[in-house]
């Protein structure tokens, strides 16, 4: 279904298609900076081409409540510039999260894929982002190998973090694309369960607590959504199991792995640790805010942990919490308008999926964004630092499908 007959049109009207599904891609790999940049590049001209030819059609993706809670949230960023203690550090920080990518590809991928049909962006979406699950697997097992030749065993080591954030992406991909090819043979349910091992060992070797609980609620909202009864009694016994080997396991606090697993507290988030102290940080000044950046929050932090002996740090880790992060940068304003933008992307999701319902396919696509929308900023960003520049991918995909759904009068 989803891999064949791709793209129905001209070659004029499937390249943007090829060109996004290329961008959504390279953003698993780690080098290929340069043709990451051209893919930018090409998605902007295509953009003004589109602009220029029929600005009003162009645009029409981007009339929706949704892309006005981008603009505010924007709006409030840029505020904080204005009451930063160092307006500088804070435009350098807001400049490629905000700039170049929340406010760019909101902006940029519902245009350059306005006229291409709700199945071929869908099947776009699915295809990208499986490969770019298959390209995080195999970069991680590339590390293991050259870790292994130079003497480090698997899951001793924290080196294999970083990709955490592909598998976060991408991992709803595999329910998606059973459900989509969901014949119940054994087959079937052999490549299931092999894809998700798979996943779910590597997932686990980047010792990021906070993906593997994104991971478990992502599965969850999927299985919950597809009605897949069978499938959450696996996952559920599967927990149980874990959790009973876990405990059962005599040498648990002497690995790294398992300790991290027991740990309840990695980072003394609450009280004097990373959460706690933010939170110290930001009633003190809850209105205003302090300027957006990581750098302003260290420095802030780093000033005033002298006057607090009871701060378990000396020098600060961050917030641990993406809307801690925004509340200390632009105040309760900040605060506010990332509530709305999040609330604002899972109703829009909701509608297109709700609106989509009889095409598999399509309906696939929109929980993919949804849920992953989901396990990165509720999930992850309430326990981890995440990056918010992922979220303008998130927002311009769901925009650009979620107009083709409603433009299409898909049935409900």
């Amino acid at each position: 279904m989803v891999f064949n007959s791709l793209f129905n049109g001209s070659k004029k009207e499937s390249f943007p298609l090829y060109l996004v599904g290329l961008f959504i891609a390279l953003n698993f790999t780690a080098e290929l900076t340069k043709f990451k940049n051209l893919t930018v590049i090409l998605m902007i001209a295509i953009a003004i081409f589109f602009l220029f030819k029929n600005y009003r059609l162009a645009l029409a993706p981007l009339k929706n409540k949704l892309f006005f809670s981008v603009i505010f949230f924007v709006l409030t960023i840029f505020y904080s510039l204005f009451i930063s203690i160092d307006p500088q550090i804070s435009f350098d920080s807001m400049n490629k999260p905000i700039l170049n990518s929340i406010l760019l590809f909101s902006f940029v991928l519902p245009i350059v894929l306005h006229k291409n049909s709700a199945i071929q962006i869908a099947k776009m979406i699915l295809i990208s982002i499986a490969a770019g699950l298959v390209i995080t697997c195999v970069r991680d097992l590339l590390m293991y190998v050259d870790e292994y030749h130079q003497g480090v065993m698997p899951f001793t080591e924290m080196t294999h973090r970083d990709l955490s954030d592909g598998y976060v992406l991408c991992f709803p991909v595999i329910l998606s694309l059973w459900y989509i090819y969901k014949k119940n043979s054994l087959p079937h349910w052999a490549c299931l369960i092999v894809a998700t091992m798979i996943t779910i060992i590597f997932m686990l070797g980047t010792f990021a607590r906070g993906s593997w609980l994104a991971a478990v609620v992502m599965s969850a909202i999927v299985i919950i959504f597809n009605k897949e009864k069978m499938l959450a009694f696996m996952g559920i016994t599967a927990l149980i199991c874990g959790a009973v080997t876990l405990v059962s396991y005599d040498n648990a606090q002497q690995h790294p792995l398992t300790r991290k697993m027991e740990q309840t507290s990695s980072s003394n988030r609450y009280g004097g640790g990373t959460q706690g102290t933010a939170l110290e940080l930001i009633l003190q000044n809850p209105i205003k805010g302090y300027g957006f950046g990581n750098s302003v929050f260290h420095r802030i932090y780093n000033e005033q942990v002298k006057d607090h002996p009871d701060w378990i740090y000396k020098q600060s880790l961050g917030p641990h919490n993406v809307f801690l992060a925004i509340w200390f940068a632009a105040g309760i304003v900040g605060l506010l308008a990332l509530i709305i933008l999040t609330l604002s992307t899972i109703n829009y999701a909701y509608r297109a999926f709700m609106a989509s319902s009889s095409n598999t396919i399509t309906a696939q696509a929109v929980l993919l964004l949804m849920v992953s929308f989901i396990g990165w900023v509720i999930v992850r960003g309430t326990f981890e630092n995440v990056y918010l520049n992922v979220l303008g991918i998130h927002l311009g995909l769901l925009m650009a499908l979620g107009f083709r759904i409603k433009a299409e009068r898909i049935p409900e």
